[in-house]
C-alpha cells in the first residue's frame, strides 16, 4: 500500500476541509508545533483504514472539530497496481450520538467506481482484511507508529513481538502449509507402515506353485469365454421367443377381426335395406320442412288479419267522435270572439283611470321607502356597541401581547430545552468526578497489585533459577554414578580393585558393586527430586509472570479508561460553559417582563430559575394559537363597527 492523498474536513483541528498529498516525492516529511496537527494527519489515515483512532474505536464523535457538526475523511493509495480511494463520513444527530458511513472505489476510465458491498461495515472490514492484511493493532505497531507508542514493538515480549511480525509477513499461511505438509507426511508414514505389515504377512510362493497359478488361470480364462458365448447364444434364443411370442399375439387380433368381419356380412342385406331407407327419407325431408313453415306463415297471417280489421273499426269510431268535437268547438269559438270584443272595450276604459292613480302611488310609495329606511337605520344604531374606540385599542393591544408572546416563544422554549441540558451536563460532570477518583483508587490499588504482581514474578524466576541449577548439579552427580557404576562393573575378574587396591575378592566386589548400585540410586532420586522442584518453579514463575501480565494489561486498561473519561469530563465542563454562555443570550435577547418572569437580573445559576416549565410553555403555545386569531377577528369587527356607524350616521343626516 503506497499512500497518495489525504483529505480532511471537520476532522480534529481541521474545521476547513484540508489535502495533503503524498504523490511525485518518495520521502515526505511533516513539521510544525505541538498541535498544529501533524499527528491528526495519521489518525485520519488509521481512521479511514480500520474506522479506530488514538482512543479506541468508541468515542469516534470526538473526532469531530468541535465547530462543526461533521466530519469527512478521503484516502487515497495504490495497491496491486490499481488507485483505491476511502470515504468515511461521520455526523451528530439530534439526540446527541454519532452516525457514520464508509465506502471504498476504485479508478476505472479516469472515473471513480463504488466497490461492490463496501458500504456495510462487515464486508468494509473484510476487504480491508483481505486487501491490507494486518490489523489495527499490527498496521499501528509496524507500518504507523502512533505517537507515543512506537517502544510498542521494542518494548514487546518475543512472544508479542512474534504476533506483531507474523502478521506483517503473514506466517499463519506457513504455519498452515506446514500442518499440512506433516499431516500428509504421517498419512503417507501411516500408509506405508500398513504395506509393511501387509507385506510381511504374505507367504512366500514356489516356482511350482507360480507355474501351476498360471496354468490354472488359463483355464479359468478358456471356460469365462466358453460361458460368455453360451451367454450370448441364450440371449439370441430368448430375443427370437419374445419375437414369436409378439407374432402369436398379432395373429390372435387378426382372427378376431376377421370373426367381426364374418359376422357382419351375415347381416349385410338387412344392412342394406335399412341404408336405402334412410337416403328415401333424406330426399322427401326438405318438402316436408317447406310444408309445415307455409303452415305455420299462413296461421300467422290470419292472426295478423283478424287483428286489422279490429284496429280498423276502432280507428273509425274515433273519427266520428272528432268530427262532433270539431262542430262543438267551432260554435264555441264564435261565442269566445264575441266576448273578447266586449273586455277589450271595457280594458281600454280601466287603463285609462290606471294611469291617472299610478303617479299618485308612486308618491305615496316613495314616502313610505324613507320612512321604513328611519326606522331600520335607527334600530342598527341602537344594536351596535356603546364604545367601539375601546373595543378596538383593546384588541390592538392584545394582538400586540400575543404577538410578542409569539416571538418570544422560541426563545422561551430553547431557554427551556438548554436549562434542561445544562442540569443533565452538570448532573454528568458530577457523575464524571465521582467516577474519576474512583478510577484512582481503582488505579492506585492496581498500581500496588502490578508492584506486587511483578515482585513476585522476580521472587519466582529466582527460585526458578535455582531450581534449574540444582537440577543441573543433581542430573550431573546421577550421571558420575552411573558412570562409576559402569567402569567397576568392567573390572569384574581384575586382579585387584582400582578404587582401593584391595584383592577384588567376589565378596569385596559384590560389597563394591552394592555400594555403587545405592549410590546411582540415590542420585536417581535426587534428580528427579530437582527435577520436579524445577518443573514446578517454572510453572510459579508462568504463573508469576500471566498474573504479572494481566496487572500490566488492566493497568493500561484503567489508564486509557481514566483518559476517556477525562476527556468527556472536560467535554462535559466545556458544554456546561458553552449552555451557560447561550442562556445569558437569550435573557438578552427577551423583552423586560419575561425578563422577570425568570429572574430580576441575569441568573449567575440557571438551575435554580423555574420559568418556563414544559406545561407553561404548553399553556403559551395554546394561548398564542387560539388567541392571536381571535384577537385580530375581534380589531377586525371593532374596526368595521366603526365603518358601519360612520355611514349609518352619514345616512340618517342625509335622511
Amino acid at each position: 500500500m503506497i499512500p497518495q492523498r489525504v483529505q480532511l474536513a471537520g476532522f480534529l483541528s481541521y474545521k476547513d476541509a484540508q489535502e495533503i498529498a503524498f504523490a511525485g516525492s518518495p520521502i515526505w516529511m511533516l513539521t510544525g508545533a505541538n498541535g498544529s496537527g501533524k499527528s491528526s494527519i495519521f489518525d485520519a489515515v488509521t481512521y479511514a483504514l480500520y474506522g479506530h483512532h488514538r482512543g479506541g474505536s468508541q468515542n469516534a464523535d470526538e473526532l469531530i472539530n468541535k465547530e462543526s457538526s461533521a466530519l469527512a475523511v478521503e484516502f487515497d493509495f495504490h495497491l496491486d497496481g490499481q488507485l483505491f480511494r476511502i470515504k468515511r463520513t461521520l455526523k451528530r444527530n439530534k439526540k446527541g450520538t454519532a452516525a457514520g458511513t464508509q465506502q471504498i472505489f476504485t479508478l476505472t476510465s479516469d472515473d471513480w467506481e463504488a466497490v461492490p458491498d463496501t458500504n456495510k461495515k462487515v464486508d468494509f472490514d473484510k476487504w480491508i482484511a483481505a486487501k491490507i492484511g494486518l490489523s489495527y493493532e499490527i498496521f499501528t505497531s509496524s507500518v504507523l507508529l502512533l505517537q507515543g507508542k512506537a517502544e510498542k514493538l521494542l518494548d514487546a515480549k518475543p512472544t508479542g513481538r512474534a504476533e506483531v511480525l507474523a502478521g506483517i509477513v503473514d506466517l499463519d499461511r506457513y504455519q498452515r502449509l506446514h500442518e499440512k505438509a506433516n499431516a500428509k507426511k504421517l498419512e503417507l508414514k501411516a500408509g506405508r507402515d500398513n504395506f509393511a505389515i501387509q507385506l510381511g504377512g504374505v507367504p512366500d510362493v514356489a516356482d511350482e506353485d507360480f507355474a501351476g497359478a498360471l496354468i490354472r488361470i488359463d483355464e479359468c480364462e478358456r471356460a469365462r469365454a466358453e460361458a460368455q458365448e453360451a451367454i450370448r447364444r441364450a440371449q439370441q434364443n430368448a430375443e427370437g421367443a419374445k419375437r414369436w411370442g409378439e407374432a402369436e399375439q398379432r395373429g390372435a387380433a387378426a382372427k378376431a377381426r376377421l370373426s367381426r368381419s364374418e359376422v357382419l356380412l351375415g347381416e349385410a342385406a338387412v344392412i342394406q335395406s335399412s341404408f336405402q331407407r334412410l337416403m328415401e327419407f333424406r330426399q322427401v325431408l326438405p318438402a316436408v320442412e317447406i310444408v309445415v313453415t307455409t303452415r305455420a306463415k299462413s296461421v300467422e297471417a290470419t292472426k295478423k288479419i283478424v287483428k286489422f280489421t279490429a284496429e280498423k273499426e276502432e280507428t273509425l269510431l274515433r273519427k266520428a267522435k272528432a268530427e262532433q268535437t270539431q262542430e262543438r268547438q267551432k260554435r264555441q269559438r264564435t261565442l269566445d270572439k264575441k266576448s273578447l270584443d266586449d273586455n277589450e272595450t271595457t280594458y281600454a276604459k280601466l287603463n285609462a283611470q290606471i294611469r291617472t292613480l299610478t303617479g299618485h302611488l308612486q308618491t305615496v310609495r316613495q314616502v313610505e321607502d324613507e320612512e321604513s329606511k328611519l326606522k331600520r337605520y335607527a334600530d342598527e344604531l341602537q344594536q351596535l356597541p356603546k364604545d367601539p374606540d375601546a373595543e378596538l385599542k383593546a384588541a390592538r393591544a392584545e394582538v400586540e401581547r400575543l404577538t410578542t408572546l409569539d416571538r418570544v416563544l422560541p426563545i422561551l422554549e430553547r431557554v427551556q430545552t438548554e436549562r434542561h441540558d445544562l442540569a443533565q451536563a452538570k448532573l454528568a460532570e458530577g457523575e464524571a468526578r465521582k467516577l474519576l477518583e474512583e478510577l484512582k483508587k481503582t488505579g492506585g490499588k492496581a498500581n500496588a497489585d502490578a508492584a506486587t504482581a511483578k515482585a513476585d514474578l522476580e521472587v519466582a524466576r529466582l527460585v526458578r533459577g535455582q531450581a534449574d541449577n540444582a537440577s543441573a548439579v543433581t542430573e550431573a552427580q546421577h550421571e558420575q554414578a552411573k558412570a562409576a557404576l559402569a567402569e567397576f562393573k568392567a573390572i569384574r575378574g581384575a586382579a585387584s580393585c582400582t578404587t582401593c587396591g584391595q584383592p577384588l575378592t567376589p565378596g569385596h566386589f559384590a560389597e563394591e558393586l552394592k555400594k555403587r548400585t545405592e549410590t546411582v540410586t540415590l542420585a536417581a532420586a535426587a534428580q528427579k527430586k530437582a527435577t520436579a522442584g524445577a518443573k514446578t518453579a517454572r510453572e510459579r514463575e508462568d504463573a508469576a509472570a500471566t498474573a504479572n501480565a494481566a496487572q500490566i494489561e488492566k493497568l493500561e486498561t484503567l489508564r486509557d479508561d481514566y483518559k476517556a473519561r477525562d476527556t468527556a469530563s472536560a467535554q462535559t465542563h466545556r458544554d456546561i460553559e458553552r449552555l451557560t454562555k447561550s442562556l445569558d443570550l437569550r435573557y438578552a435577547e427577551m423583552p423586560d417582563p419575561y425578563q422577570r418572569q425568570i429572574a430580576s437580573i441575569p441568573p449567575k445559576d440557571w438551575a435554580e430559575t423555574t420559568f418556563p416549565e414544559r406545561d407553561e410553555l404548553a399553556l403559551l403555545r395554546r394561548e398564542v394559537a387560539g388567541g392571536l386569531g381571535s384577537a385580530r377577528r375581534k380589531g377586525a369587527a371593532a374596526e368595521e363597527t366603526l365603518k358601519k356607524i360612520s355611514d349609518l350616521r352619514t345616512r340618517l343626516d342625509a335622511a
